[in-house]
């Protein structure tokens, strides 16, 4: 049976006080814990608070849930706005595989039996920007040669790791960090293609052979950083960016089921609404956040207030940046430095539905050249494949940072001219058949994202990153930009729901933890502590040798040892 929170008759006093001043009639509601956002982290922590018989509220500014996991009908098919892939494999003896874990949303893909395959990058259609074919010789050629590159700034970033944690070395990670274009350099990638010291094209005046060689070169590299962080290797730290991918291994599983990415958090999002009904608020656009140390409250658009004991944040970063919700307190300066540091990254998509499907068998359409250059789409991806949505005539653009940016706010004519600009050249005009439907996703200007997903930049730190995430007050924080590990990532996000909510669960049953380790000891600190460790509650493992002395040697009760070590109010 789930819990109704204890005392909350104060701040209901004050909402009333509020409401008057304000002159705005509110919906008052009381619960333990109000999760504001209904992405994967939202839910997730709904669903483990729920199975604690804990009480919750989810507030969702959108008419759905899943956050930036969305899907949205195009062309008779449904496709992805948001995420779309499942990284890293699923390996069925985890354990043998040189510790590979799975990625914890192989689980869900299983439950539901979740539609989609593999993507193989390799099978593609790879043409300059003239529309000639590059030999695929020269494309292994710099594919190996990135391989190796980064490989050569995987242990260059352990290096700097082992010299930041040096006793002797009294510099800070932002002062020996670099980033992954110099490391680049440095290794030697660009030889004979750019100068090494500036990174500018030296050889692109001499012959077009050349120049085809250094686009191959950049693409290359646009594809392992550029198109996985969303921004120029120029500002991705060398520090934080490895191992790539996290840490499951290079192998990506594209989800096509036309129930969308977000199935299983649809799924969930039902299961609790049928259990615990009322516990999902939609279109319910959160404006103000203000906490105590007693207890917290959330306010939004229309009037509605919920006063809990803990409040979950989940708004994405690119909100938080914005500060289109108020807090009180306001977060202090380190807070803001934390939050501003991080980078909000843009990545868009461009569908297109074609009248007739012009192209070959190959997986990946690949086009090189001035890749910064505007309306430049170096890669897409074939929809129409049997694995994937047969007979659908859809391909997908993909681009990031300032063309992303570009085609999600320029007038979508534009941007489709410029994709069928680039299928000229590598079809042929006469090939190319008309386009009978488009879509441009809207993340980087959306209100209720501003930005994709988060990435951590040169030169911010991991002290930056504490100072954002850590609690204010009641208020506690999650969401794939929360993550040190997986940020950018659904699962990223995931594991910050399991573990913010492993949290409050410590802190709302710390009581009902220290009574149940003093009586079951009875109070012996050995069997206390072991008690404790059962019990997941690290704090009370710690105090356990001063609870059980206050109540084995200075006869206090075990109510009033709980309450003095602030275990109980």
């Amino acid at each position: 049976m789930i819990s109704r929170p204890a005392t909350v008759a104060l701040a209901l006093a004050l909402l009333g006080q509020y409401a008057q001043a304000t002159g705005i009639f509110t919906t008052n509601r009381t619960t333990t814990v109000t999760i504001v956002g209904a992405g994967t982290a939202g839910i997730k922590a709904a669903q483990d608070l729920a199975a604690a018989g804990i009480d919750f509220i989810v507030v969702e500014a959108k008419d759905t849930v899943g956050g930036r996991v969305q899907d949205s009908e195009f062309g008779g098919y449904v496709v992805e706005d948001g995420a779309n892939w499942i990284h890293g494999p699923l390996h069925k003896n985890p354990k043998k595989r040189n510790n590979r874990s799975n990625n914890p949303l192989w689980k869900y893909k299983k439950r539901y039996k979740m539609q989609g395959a593999y993507t193989n990058y390799n099978n593609w259609k790879f043409s300059y920007a003239d529309g000639s074919e590059v030999p695929q010789a020269t494309a292994e050629k710099w594919k190996d040669r990135i391989e190796k590159s980064l490989a050569h700034c995987h242990e260059k970033s352990d290096e700097l790791w082992e010299d930041e944690e040096d006793i002797n070395l009294n510099l800070g990670e932002e002062e020996l960090d670099i980033s992954i274009a110099q490391c680049l350099r440095d290794f030697g990638y660009w030889d004979g293609t750019i100068d090494v010291n500036t990174g500018v094209g030296s050889v692109s005046e001499r012959n077009e052979t050349e120049r085809n060689e250094r686009d191959v070169a950049r693409f290359s590299e646009w594809k392992r950083l550029d198109f996985e962080y969303a921004q120029r290797s120029s500002e991705i730290s060398v520090m934080w960016a490895f191992p790539l991918n996290g840490k499951l291994e290079d192998e990506d599983f594209f989800v096509t089921d036309q129930r969308g990415y977000g199935v299983f958090l649809d799924k969930w999002a039902n299961e609790l609404e049928n259990d615990f009904p009322d516990s999902i608020l939609l279109n319910q656009i959160v404006t103000n956040i203000s906490t105590t140390n007693k207890s917290a409250r959330v306010v939004t658009k229309d009037g509605t207030t919920i006063v809990s004991d803990y409040v979950l944040c989940t708004l994405p970063l690119g909100v938080l940046q914005k500060e289109v919700v108020a807090f009180d307190p306001p977060f202090s300066e380190a807070r803001k430095a934390g939050i501003n540091g991080m980078v909000m990254t843009n990545y868009a998509k461009l569908y297109l539905q074609f009248d007739t499907r012009f192209w070959g068998d190959e997986e990946i359409i690949i086009t090189v050249g001035d890749i910064e250059k505007p309306n430049s789409f170096p890669w897409a991806i074939n929809f129409d494949l049997p694995k994937y949505l047969p007979g659908s005539k859809i391909l997908s653009f993909h681009v990031v940072d300032e063309t992303a940016r570009a085609i999600e706010s320029q007038p979508i004519d534009t941007t489709v001219a410029a994709a069928l600009a680039v299928l000229h050249k590598d079809y042929g005009e006469e090939v190319v058949s008309n386009v009978v439907a488009s879509k441009v996703t809207d993340w980087s200007t959306n209100p209720l994202a501003f930005g994709s997903y988060s990435d951590w930049p040169l030169n911010y730190t991991e002290a930056e990153h504490a100072a954002m995430t850590a609690p204010h007050k009641r208020v506690h924080f999650g969401g794939e930009h929360t993550t040190p590990d997986d940020y950018g990532y659904v699962h990223g996000a995931w594991k910050t729901g399991k573990k913010q909510a492993e949290t409050l669960i410590l802190l709302l049953h710390s009581c009902k933890h220290c009574k149940k380790a003093i009586r079951e000891s009875p109070c012996n600190p050995k069997a206390c502590r072991l008690t404790a460790r059962k019990l997941g509650n690290n704090r009370l493992q710690k105090k356990c040798h001063k609870l059980c002395n206050d109540v084995a040697k200075k006869g206090r009760t075990i109510n009033r040892a709980c309450k003095r070590h602030k275990f109980c109010k």
